[in-house]
């Protein structure tokens, strides 16, 4: 298989990169060794911070090398600690119309479609969701609009959220002023042209009175409510899974402590997490001691601030937590972040480098090229970075 990435050249070695015939790469410990009686090309991307090395070269008097295609992996996902802006945003203002402008976000399940919800309180028209495409999933940098729209107005006249279920068959639209929940059916997943309404609605007033964003769990069993009413996240129960119909109320989260006027709610995929926006924009995270039980919260001590944009209106987290979007009214631009924390790469003290300084661990989603040579069987090996930030 021939390699396509784009290469920087560094030292000036251009090697000759090949998938073909690669050598096993085996790590425990916290150790990778790179088996050199298996081949001279190996592949790796490491899934936690690890210590690189080598084994069973040739004989002393006999050069022995590798090429090592080392790919940035992850240490953590979800970790709002190593949070950071991408200098990846959207902008959907050609698509805001009306006073209350961008109210919500959300994503398909594989991160090529985006859904944006505008509200406007003096024109029912202005209550829209308009869909956009990724060309790179989960990349708001290749977004563009999809010329898909669906009128929501006649149904909630101040739309303030909106969440799909599983396969996009089912969109729900949360209402600041109605305090409903109501469903729309998608006869084609995740295509809201196909969207006509369901008749299934669910009344919260007797728990929020003025609400902000609705999610659900991963089978669609609990439906979760935020609101500035009554400054809380509300949990419901669904007889019926996504049908909100069936939904009764259980328990609440009170984030005040932290979040004085809690906008957004958002999970990892096991639920084990939980993540708080503000109004101001700030998230703050939690650990649920049962998976997506709200009343099981406790504050991380961690929190991280978006200074990007303002008049926060909407979030996501990407099921694969590396990133988290949170969109912006005052600019109509949603913005992208990483949270995901990069593996550290550090290499054995046999590794020899060019000024004795070895490179800095590839960024995630980046390619390094690393070339090794050893003629002493093994008591040293030269190194040197070959290739720098293959995307």
């Amino acid at each position: 298989m021939a390699n396509n990435k784009d290469f920087k050249v560094k030292n000036g070695i251009q090697p000759t990169v090949y998938h073909e015939g690669l050598g096993t790469v085996s790590v425990a410990g916290g150790v990778a060794t790179l088996d050199l009686s298996t081949g001279s090309v190996f592949d790796y991307t490491p899934t936690s911070d690890v210590e690189i090395t080598l084994s069973n070269p040739a004989a002393s008097g006999t050069v022995s090398g590798a090429t090592l295609l080392l790919s940035g992996g992850v240490a953590n996902i979800y970790d709002l600690a190593n949070a950071s802006y991408s200098n990846k945003s959207l902008d959907v203002s050609a698509q805001i119309t009306g006073s209350m402008g961008l109210k919500g976000i959300t994503f398909n399940s594989a991160g090529t479609s985006f859904y944006i919800l505008t509200g406007d309180a003096g024109v029912s028209t202005n209550d829209a969701v308009y869909q956009y495409t990724l060309t790179t999933a989960f990349d708001l940098s290749t977004g563009s609009y999809a010329s898909k729209t669906l009128n929501v107005g006649t149904r909630e006249t101040t739309p303030t959220a909106l969440a799909f279920n599983t396969d996009g068959t089912k969109l729900f639209i949360l209402g600041y002023n109605d305090d409903l929940v109501e469903t729309w059916n998608l006869s084609t997943g995740y295509d809201i042209s196909t969207a006509s309404y369901a008749s299934e609605t669910f009344n919260i007033s007797s728990q929020e009175d003025f609400a902000r964003h609705i999610n659900f769990n991963n089978d669609g069993t609990k439906m979760y409510v935020t609101g500035n009413g009554s400054s809380r996240v509300q949990e419901y129960v669904l007889g019926t899974a996504f049908n909100v119909t069936t939904a009764s109320f259980t328990d609440n989260f009170n984030p005040t402590v932290q979040a004085s006027a809690p906008f957004i709610t958002l999970f990892n995929n096991d639920g084990t997490k939980m993540y708080i926006q503000n109004s101001d924009g700030v998230f703050y995270q939690y650990t649920l001691s049962t998976a997506f039980d709200v009343s099981t919260g406790s504050y991380d001590s961690i929190s991280f601030t978006t200074t990007e944009g303002g008049g926060y209106q909407g979030a996501f987290i990407a099921s694969s937590g590396l990133n988290l979007y949170s969109a912006s009214s005052d600019t109509d631009r949603i913005y992208q972040y990483s949270i995901a924390t990069p593996a550290t790469i550090t290499y054995d003290t046999a590794i020899e480098w060019p000024g004795g300084t070895a490179p800095t661990s590839p960024a995630i989603g980046e390619t390094d090229v690393i070339i090794f040579n050893t003629r002493d069987g093994g008591t040293t090996y030269n190194a040197a970075l070959a290739i720098d930030g293959a995307a």
